[in-house]
């Protein structure tokens, strides 16, 4: 039967093998092989370019969508201008100015638009104007209750016109609760 080994030959025994693992070793990740992973570095390099490449063109991808794809129209500026006139009859004038450019890809020969309702709101024929001249305001084929304005030449593409709207309201009768309005002051309810 063989003797328990001491403490100091199993410490001397774990010292060889230590030092043998890290002779072993030592070549793979020491300074004798500086460049021993450069291959595993090397390929997000070539990752690089294809990936930029994808990114510019999503890029110019995304940069086409902004491409006018129809008829359309953009406001650059608007005002609107609220004037309330008290009188035995009083009325309130509205007029709204608008800079209007044209933003599609074709010349627009009319605008189609939607004003408030005559059943809830009384106010006089509206007028509208484009630029200087005035435009008749005919309705609309395709919904009676939006109105139509007939420019007298095309609008171009790129060009900008003004276009004013105006109206005058009226008091309504004494039942109606939408816009009301005594000689010296108005009431505008909650709903709009």
């Amino acid at each position: 039967m063989r003797a328990p080994a001491s403490s100091a030959s199993a410490a001397a025994k774990l010292a060889n093998l230590v030092t043998h693992v890290t002779r072993t070793y030592s070549s793979f990740a020491g300074i004798r092989f500086p460049r021993y992973n450069r291959s595993a570095l090397r390929l997000r390099h070539r990752i690089r370019l294809p990936g930029v490449l994808l990114l510019a063109g999503a890029a110019y991808y995304v940069a086409g969508c902004a491409v006018a794809l129809g008829p359309g129209y953009t406001i650059v500026k608007q005002q609107i201008t609220v004037q309330f006139v008290p009188a035995p009859q009083p009325i309130i004038r509205i007029e709204g100015v608008y800079q209007l450019k044209n933003t599609g890809n074709q010349p627009l020969a009319s605008l189609e638009l939607r004003l408030p309702g005559r059943r809830r709101f009384h106010f006089s024929e509206p007028r509208a104007r484009w630029d200087t001249t005035a435009l008749d305001l005919a309705s609309s084929p395709d919904n009676p209750r939006n109105v139509l304005l007939t420019f007298p030449q095309p609008w171009t593409v790129s060009s900008q016109h003004t276009l004013r709207l105006s109206a005058e309201y009226q008091r309504p009768a004494s039942d109606v609760t939408a816009l009301s309005f005594t000689p010296d002051a108005f009431f505008l309810p909650a709903q709009g």
